[in-house]
């Protein structure tokens, strides 16, 4: 190290010793590792040998990423005769196309230099093809230089005939393959044809042409999705492209492109996300993908997640399979107890994934070989194990350890250790009905009749059992079932004891939290309650109250004394197997969880929303329970909801639910009211499970859907919906970033002019200057008044400060912040055009149609596409706030049409009023819109 200052050698001995701490604590640390690598690279020649041996060791057991590779072949100091080794490890680990790029070329090159037979490069360049060839962007990258290697012996007369009949199988399988460059791989077969097969050209051709047309169609099928990789190829577009892969029918499944998806997204993510190596490996399982190739990539996917429970079980579970060597197996084992991650007591859920196959393995060797020491190991590690479990599962409401223990035990006949398990697991799992009813199981199958009645005995002699009646009714069907006379009284007895005690108890609980609410709340006296009236108010948001509060200082204040607003997606329950129940039921058999807001039902399954969370939470301790003689099904509606947007203005709740049907139960479909702002377009859609609605958001997001109005092509937005992460809004209006000039000669000023005025204060994103039909049919260049947005609020103030009032092409101009849009909310779709001339306003009342009695959800594309199958409709005028809408027809004699057949139609459920204009007659009283509702509407056929 004397090329080094004492300085860094000081820095770099430091590092070696933290990167050696951190492997000596686990001996799977990247960092640790990458640290120790840094390090000695940085140090140089001297300390080659070792950096060698790290990287050697580093990659017995971590996953390298693809430069690491590349850095080590490239390393100046590495051994001749360790490169072609390091080449064969990094495609065998990685195999990116990359990888095996480099490794062909260097092949090639080591054969041109005459240092390995042309036999050899050939297998491994075989291999590389092959394994890389469902790589529909660049596997070409890697085949060319396979084709090229074998097309080298067509110059030599003696190899020709083999060279042509070894090319024209290799082009033909791979035209049969999905790649990128497909059409190129044609258009060369047929020019290699030409040239040495020319006499069977078109036999040739026709041939290869009908396997190029099947694998052309393939390829095209899934280039909108290779076109969303190419230009972001994030985990969610790879995630979804998965899934539309999977969801095709199984005919249509390629399980080859489904693999070389995974290997492409694991290129990309190596190590960030165990789940898809945990993914990929249960796919192959699934596809019957040989138990020795998905070891392989287990071999990887343990390199590259050392802490992953999931994948080392895999691994333990494949090695029973094969039973090759039960040598490898503690191999296993041994690498896990050297990972500190699982000795960690946080960790245990996932120590718990390892040790289950690992004590499987144990007693399966035993019970087939006798081998005793595997008894033994069994025996020792159990206790380990149950003792780990007491201490640090005790949250595990599943105690899947603990069960597996009592299964392996039985097994083994040792019934005692078995019970041992239930007796000393009920400590501290005594609280659960499932534990009690499975120990009753266990004993029905394995004990006799007084050993079942003795685990329900202490089941009831607990008082905190969180389903008591469940235990109650399998105590009850077991003695009516195996019981005597006199023991089914004695049984029905405690039955009815317990669960009086149960029931006050509740009712205990449920008294003291009334009283403390009304405690809390006995000193606000409502006075008023009543919406402002500048105030807007939104869908779900509460009023502001006035309200008089007893204190020291005896006044009037008003304040926000709301409650927290709706929050269906974290507060609902979704209960299934309700075909006998009615609502009224539902409401009374839940009503002791919590507050219930609403009750919904649709499709045989019922929505249950809570005001709080706590009563959602209460609501799933009814999972399994009986209703009118019915066992229903609760569970959570979280995630069950999407939001859904940038959907064509002209989709209503009908197209929409068609769309989201196709993936499971919709329940519902919400939509925002319009009236204080038309623009809203968004829907929630909710599924009957957490499951359907995730395949569906993955299936729909960027989906793109055509507008019937007007062509124009939308790119669905669908995500979860989740209140908690709603955002403020943003934009230039809303961050003061946009400014308001006035006054502006419209004759002189253009949008140039404006931009070299306002550029010194800031970068300006965007100018607009309004131009009215009137203003341009005099020849002025706009309407005196523009909106420029800027980069920032800082930059608008210094031109507000420094522009408003200045002279500017001798007029006076005003500038000024934007302010957001007050303006009540009228929303116009001009259907027809608008380019002639101001018309007679009775010829405009003859040909336009009053609707009332408009859903507020309702927006003006879906009235405009309504009105339109009785003529062409000009102009919608939409006043959601009202309830109303014009609809101004190009001929008068459409809009008598509409009248008569729309008037009473059903539109976002509710019966429509529809009459001329000129048939309206003027009147001063109010009709409120709840009793147009009511009345009576004759409903007419379209």
């Amino acid at each position: 190290m004397s090329h080094l200052s004492s300085e860094q050698a000081e820095k770099h001995i430091k590092n070696l010793g933290k990167a050696q701490g951190l492997i000596d604590r686990d001996s799977h640390s990247y960092e640790g590792y990458n640290l120790l690598v840094a390090t000695l690279q940085a140090m140089g020649q001297p300390m080659a040998e070792e950096l060698q041996n790290v990287r050697t060791s580093m990659a017995s057991i971590l996953l390298l990423s693809e430069q690491q590779w590349i850095d080590w072949t490239e390393d100046e100091n590495i051994p001749t005769d360790l490169i072609p080794v390091v080449y064969k490890e990094s495609v065998k680990y990685f195999p990116s196309v990359t990888l095996w790029k480099r490794y062909a070329e260097y092949l090639v090159q080591r054969f041109d230099e005459g240092d390995i037979d042309h036999k050899a490069v050939l297998e491994e360049l075989a291999t590389g093809a092959y394994l890389t060839s469902y790589r529909i962007p660049n596997s070409h990258l890697v085949w060319n230089i396979y084709r090229d290697f074998i097309a080298r012996g067509l110059e030599d007369p003696e190899k020709k005939d083999d060279s042509i009949s070894q090319l024209k199988l290799l082009y033909q399988a791979r035209l049969g393959v999905p790649h990128s460059t497909l059409s190129e791989t044609f258009s060369d077969y047929s020019t290699f044809i030409t040239t040495y097969d020319n006499a069977n050209y078109e036999t040739e051709l026709v041939k290869a042409n009908k396997i190029y047309s099947a694998a052309l169609k393939t390829l095209e099928v899934r280039d909108t999705w290779e076109i969303s990789i190419k230009e972001n190829d994030s985990l969610e577009n790879y995630a979804a492209y998965i899934q539309w892969e999977l969801s095709q029918p199984k005919k249509y499944q390629e399980s080859k492109l489904v693999m070389a998806l995974y290997e492409r997204v694991l290129e990309k993510y190596p190590t960030s996300f165990a789940a898809i190596w945990d993914d990929y490996i249960l796919y192959m399982s699934l596809m019957g993908v040989s138990t020795t190739e998905v070891l392989d990539l287990l071999r990887r996917a343990t390199r590259a997640c050392p802490k992953s429970g999931d994948l080392w079980g895999h691994k333990i579970r494949l090695l029973q399979i094969l039973r090759d060597s039960p040598e490898d197996i503690d191999y296993v084992k041994e690498s896990v107890d050297n990972i500190g991650f699982f000795k960690k007591p946080e960790n245990y859920k996932e120590w718990k994934k390892v040790e289950i196959p690992w004590l499987h393995f144990l007693r399966r060797h035993f019970t087939d070989s006798s081998d005793e020491k595997r008894l033994e190991e069994f025996v020792l590690e159990a206790e380990v194990a149950f003792t780990r479990a007491i201490s640090q599962g005790k949250d595990d409401t599943d105690f899947e350890l603990e069960k597996f223990l009592i299964s392996e035990w039985t097994l083994l006949e040792d019934k005692d250790q078995a019970r041992t398990i239930w007796n000393r697991v009920s400590k501290y799992h005594g609280d659960l009905a499932e534990f009690w009813i499975q120990w009753a199981h266990w004993e029905k199958a394995h004990g006799d009749y007084q050993g079942v009645v003795d685990v329900f005995t202490k089941a009831l002699t607990r008082n905190n059992i969180d389903w008591v009646e469940r235990v109650l009714q399998e105590f009850t069907d077991y003695e009516n079932a195996h019981g005597t006379f006199y023991s089914i009284q004695q049984a029905l007895a405690l039955c009815r004891g317990r669960l009086k005690y149960y029931q006050a108890q509740r009712q205990t609980v449920y008294d003291d939290s009334n009283k403390r609410a009304y405690e809390e709340f006995e000193p606000v006296e409502v006075i008023e309650s009543r919406p402002l009236k500048t105030q807007k108010m939104d869908v779900d948001q509460p009023t502001e109250l006035t309200v008089n509060i007893e204190s020291t200082v005896s006044t009037t204040t008003p304040i926000n004394n709301a409650p927290k607003p709706r929050d269906r997606e974290h507060n609902t329950v979704i209960v299934s197997n309700i075909d006998n129940i009615s609502k009224e039921d539902l409401q009374k058999f839940f009503a002791e969880c919590g507050e219930i807001l609403e009750i919904t039902i649709n499709n045989g399954i019922a929505t249950i929303e809570f005001k709080t969370d706590e009563g959602r939470l209460a609501a799933l301790t009814k999972h399994l329970k009986h209703i009118n003689g019915t066992q229903i099904t609760v569970h959570s509606g979280q995630s069950t909801t999407l939001w859904v947007t940038n959907f064509p203005p002209s989709e209503t709740e009908a197209s929409l639910r068609k769309l989201f049907s196709d993936f499971g139960s919709v329940l519902s479909i919400r939509f925002p009211s319009l009236k204080f702002n038309t623009h809203r377009r968004f829907c929630y859609v909710q599924f009957a499970s957490a499951e359907e609605a995730l395949q569906a958001q993955q299936a729909l997001h960027g989906k793109s859907l055509t507008s019937s109005s007007d062509q124009k092509s939308f790119d669905l937005v669908v995500k979860i919906s989740d209140p908690s992460q709603k955002k403020e809004r943003t934009g230039a209006v809303y961050e003061d970033r946009e400014l308001f000039v006035k006054g502006i000669d419209f004759e002189k000023v253009t949008e140039a002019k404006l931009r070299e005025l306002f550029e010194p204060f800031g970068p300006i994103e965007r100018i607009k200057l309004p131009l009215s039909k009137t203003n341009e049919r005099k020849g002025r260049l706009h309407d005196g008044y523009s909106f420029i947005v800027v980069k920032d609020a800082e930059a608008a103030s210094r031109a507000v400060t420094a522009l408003n009032g200045m002279e500017f092409e001798k007029r006076t101009i005003h500038v000024s912040i934007a302010a957001k849009n007050t303006n009540k909310p009228i929303s116009k779709v001009v259907a027809a055009g608008n380019d002639d001339t101001p018309a007679d306003s009775e010829s405009i009342k003859a040909r336009t149609v009053e609707v009332s009695n408009l859903a507020d959800t309702i927006n003006d594309t879906q009235v405009s596409d309504l009105f339109a199958k009785y003529g062409t409709v000009k102009r919608v005028v939409l006043r959601p706030e009202a309830g109303t809408a014009s609809v101004e027809f190009t001929q008068v004699q459409d809009a008598g049409k509409a009248a008569l057949a729309l008037d009473g139609h059903e539109l976002g459920g509710q019966a429509l009023r529809v009459v001329s204009r000129g048939e309206t007659k003027s009147s001063t009283m109010f009709v409120p819109r709840t009793a147009m509702r009511r009345a009576p509407l004759r409903k007419r056929r379209i």
